[in-house]
């Protein structure tokens, strides 16, 4: 039987956390003038085309996430493995040592990680939204207004991820 190690399971649980703090309201549109959308009559984003996406769905089938949670649920079995290894070896000051630094710097990995991600989906929103020619986009948690561009967003976002690499 295969253990999960305790970190990767952390860090899949955090970055479900992520999305669940994200308020809803004023500061849950992504893509437009955050503070002028449709608040003045007359604004041009009134009368615009609007969309909302599902964030946490981009998120997971985002090829840049699921290689990102591949790498890190490779990076903590091996991990597991020289635990295991200097438990059985009875050096177990030196496996709590190990494992503290380890958790540690997992942590800090997946913490950068997630946010280079929420970085290239909030990148690739504005872009998706200013080519498509959306007044807004907002996160679909918070409503659902317009189309929904889940799906075009994460083509999109795919497709210039993997011409990058």
């Amino acid at each position: 039987m295969i253990k999960t190690p305790l970190i990767f399971l952390t860090a899949i649980l955090y970055t479900a956390a992520v999305f669940a703090e994200i308020p809803c309201g004023e500061e849950a549109y992504i893509y437009g003038s955050r503070y002028e959308m449709g608040k003045k009559s007359g604004s041009k984003y009134a009368m615009g085309k609007k969309g909302h996406v599902d964030v946490a769905k981009v998120y997971d089938d985002y090829k840049k996430t699921k290689e990102f949670h591949k790498y890190l649920q490779t990076k903590s079995f091996k991990s597991q493995k020289e635990w295991d290894r200097l438990k059985r070896e009875g050096r177990l000051q030196e496996a709590e040592r190990f494992d503290a630094k380890t958790h540690e710097e997992l942590e800090q990995e997946r913490d950068t990680l997630v946010k280079e991600v929420l970085a290239d989906i909030d990148a690739a929103i504005k872009s998706f939204g200013k080519d498509s020619s959306y007044a807004f986009i907002i996160d679909g948690r918070c409503g659902n207004d317009g189309n929904d561009v889940t799906g075009e967003i994460t083509d999109f976002m795919n497709r210039k991820y993997l011409d990058k690499g």
